[in-house]
């Protein structure tokens, strides 16, 4: 092998040797980096409180838009205040992690709808937290709305789920809700004035309603809407219900569960469709007929639901009971 065979493959070598330093210090370094990915050590602690006040209408329309959490809207007295808006966030993030991945944003103005002026709030909650630069435990936010407002509602929540609750005297012009991945659990309670529509949908996690005792304007329309997860509703009309609520219930994939529990004036007729399923309908006193028709013994009257349930797979189950 001449001298110079001899040079190049001495610096083929040392060529070889110095690329195998950088990987083997590239190595080290990315192992050493790898901890900043991975290890949390930065507390997330958020707990914000917003509010606005309200504009003298007497009427407030909310809506709220969230990306991920759980929603908890109520009604409460409150003094100056319309809406008031908890943000709780816990968690911890890396070196990478902002301080607060949260940006709540709220705007009022005053505007006109067919019913007369009204203060427009517009809530939106944006939690921006990607894996592996953060880790939440809680995501929690709670709205509470001035009990002597007229309110119309418009909550949804992109990854999470949504509970309502309203009181005695709160007087709702509409509800509409969407919600994923958790549902939505409504309790419309004793005294709550309905003088409006309400559409209720969710895409999984199931919905859970609750209808005690309501008063009822006019001709009203109540829609629950499912993907693929249970629909439960419960219905009990003691107190005069003074209007009455067309109803209907779409579930893809999932249990339907009604319940009636009615006295006086209050009325009730369900009609099922289905696909696939076992329908079955439970008189519990004073109702009568099949899945395709079962009604209270008083219907029709001036005061009473009409329901239609449409079910692609699944099984349907109503009960009734209705008292003089």
């Amino acid at each position: 092998m001449t001298r110079w065979s001899w040079m190049a493959l001495f610096g083929g070598r040392l060529r070889l040797s110095a690329a195998a330093v950088v990987v083997v210090i590239v190595i080290i370094i990315a192992g050493a980096s790898l901890p900043l990915f991975l290890i949390n050590f930065r507390t997330i602690s958020v707990d914000e409180v917003s509010s606005v006040a309200p504009n003298g209408s007497g009427r407030v329309d909310l809506q709220v838009t969230a990306t991920v959490g759980e929603l908890e809207v109520v009604f409460l007295p409150m003094e100056g205040e319309a809406v008031r808006v908890r943000s709780n966030v816990q968690g911890s993030s890396n070196i990478f992690g902002k301080d607060s991945p949260l940006r709540v944003g709220i705007t009022s103005e005053n505007t006109t709808d067919a019913r007369g002026g009204t203060q427009s709030v517009n809530v939106t909650l944006d939690t921006y937290a990607p894996w592996p630069n953060y880790s939440l435990r809680i995501v929690s936010f709670s709205i509470a709305v001035n009990e002597n407002l007229r309110t119309s509602l418009n909550l949804s929540v992109t990854t999470g789920g949504i509970s309502l609750t309203t009181a005695r005297g709160v007087a709702l012009e509409k509800l509409e809700l969407n919600s994923t991945a958790k549902g939505a659990k409504v309790s419309l309670d004793n005294g709550t004035v309905l003088d409006g529509d309400i559409r209720i949908q969710t895409a999984t996690g199931g919905s859970a309603l609750s209808w005690n005792n309501l008063t009822v304007v006019g001709d009203r329309s109540l829609t629950l809407i499912e993907s693929s997860g249970p629909i439960n509703a419960s219905f009990c009309q003691s107190a005069p219900m003074e209007g009455s609520v067309n109803m209907t219930v779409k579930d893809t994939l999932g249990e339907v569960r009604l319940r009636f529990d009615l006295a006086g004036q209050a009325a009730a007729r369900v009609t099922c469709g289905w696909s696939l399923g076992d329908p079955r309908v439970v008189d519990r006193g004073g109702f009568s007929g099949t899945p395709t028709s079962f009604s209270s013994d008083n219907y029709p009257s001036d005061s009473h639901f009409r329901v239609q349930v449409n079910q692609t797979i699944g099984n349907i189950r109503v009960n009734g009971r209705w008292t003089p």
